[in-house]
């Protein structure tokens, strides 16, 4: 368990670090106008064009994670509760496993982290679809 605990934080501190590199480029792209979106130059239109490819990658990553993580998270905890149901709460409690609830925790912040990403990753794509449009259309 320790080892999928380590391998688990390591990875989840690694896709918060790199949120938070590009966090402020991400929300900033994600609130983007359509006055803003219609007056775009080369230079713009491809950090907006970096900037939904990081977001992408972001997503997918944080998507396989949670895929990865999420079965032994279920095994876990289906095996908690038959513990629990078994032996009662008072040996349940004295048999608590910081570990295991570590690990749970983990994995619910990883799928928040998802859902919020997916949920930038909706607003770059539609933003990146009018920037990309509006360059197309501004080079003819």
């Amino acid at each position: 368990m320790g080892d999928l605990l380590g391998a688990e934080s390591l990875i989840f501190a690694i896709i918060s670090a790199l949120f938070g590199f590009w966090f402020e480029a991400i929300i900033k792209t994600a609130e983007l106008t359509q006055t803003e979106a219609n007056s775009i130059d080369v230079k713009y239109y491809f950090n907006v064009k970096t900037i939904y490819k990081k977001i992408k990658a972001l997503s997918a990553s944080l998507i396989l994670i949670s895929a990865i993580f999420t079965p032994d998270a279920i095994r876990i905890m289906v095996k908690s509760i038959k513990f629990g149901f078994r032996v009662g709460i008072k040996n349940y409690l004295s048999n608590y496993d910081a570990l295991s609830t570590a690990y749970f925790l983990i994995l619910i912040l990883i799928l928040i982290a998802t859902g919020y990403s997916i949920d930038l990753l909706i607003k770059n794509q539609k933003n990146f679809k009018i920037v990309e449009a509006e360059y197309k259309k501004s080079n003819k």
